[in-house]
């Protein structure tokens, strides 16, 4: 006799909801899911050839593929990665919900002042400032 057992989300996972500052990079394009396993086979295809990691035991999160990325914004990309997880075969009645977060921005670094003054020597050359 075989026993068949599921795998259940702990009982303080949110299965409708993705909270903000979630521990995941913010320099990686990602897409974040309710779900407590890393082997879904639904996101382990939609991430491919990236790894499916866990949050916090209760989301599933991955780089996006650039080719799911492809020059799109977050609401495409969010559009394109829903369309993969339901081809894939994932249940929205159990959990539902997928997030996109683009990589952040390099930080603004301050400009020397000496880069400022070469600024401005180099427009006043230039008759750019009067």
């Amino acid at each position: 006799m075989s026993v068949t057992t599921t795998a259940t989300a702990p009982s303080s996972c949110p299965t409708n909801e993705i909270p903000e500052g979630l521990p995941i990079p913010n320099n990686v394009t990602y897409a974040v899911i309710p779900g407590h396993n890393a082997s879904d086979p639904w996101m382990v295809n939609c991430c491919s050839p990236n790894p499916v990691r866990l949050v916090n035991d209760c989301w599933e999160w991955c780089e996006v593929p650039e080719a799911t990325k492809k020059n799109r914004d977050d609401a495409q990309i969010v559009s394109v990665f829903g369309s993969c997880l339901r081809a894939e075969g994932r249940n929205w009645t159990e959990s539902n919900g997928v997030q996109v977060r683009s990589a952040s921005a390099p930080p603004n670094r301050p400009i020397p002042f000496a880069g400022l003054v070469l600024a401005a020597l180099a427009a006043c050359t230039l008759g750019l400032v009067a």
